[in-house]
């Protein structure tokens, strides 16, 4: 009878931990500006309920998170949480040109 208690809160439990936490999203093999004080540019990030957990190398950010939900950027350009309402993209530019 205690293997069977033992079984079925292990199961609980499972459960209850599985269902706590949202899935990850991957965004990987792009061109993504951190938007930091170093201007820096990864290549992927995993992002949960709007969130960026991390930022780095593809083969990194796949080897930590492992997520059904893995969206290829093919090289395309991200800049996380940038709403533009000034023209300040423009500024942006200058300053990495610069």
């Amino acid at each position: 009878m205690k293997i069977i208690k033992s079984i079925l809160i292990l199961s609980l439990l499972l459960m209850l931990t599985s269902c706590s936490r949202s899935p990850v999203i991957l965004y990987t093999n792009g061109k993504i500006y951190t938007m930091d004080g170093k201007n820096t540019v990864v290549e992927a990030m995993a992002v949960r309920d709007g969130k960026i957990l991390e930022t780095g190398k593809t083969e990194d950010i796949k080897k930590n998170y492992d997520s059904k939900d893995v969206i290829d950027l093919k090289g395309k350009t991200i800049l996380p949480g940038f709403i533009d309402m000034e023209g300040s993209l423009v500024e942006f530019g200058r300053i990495l040109t610069s």
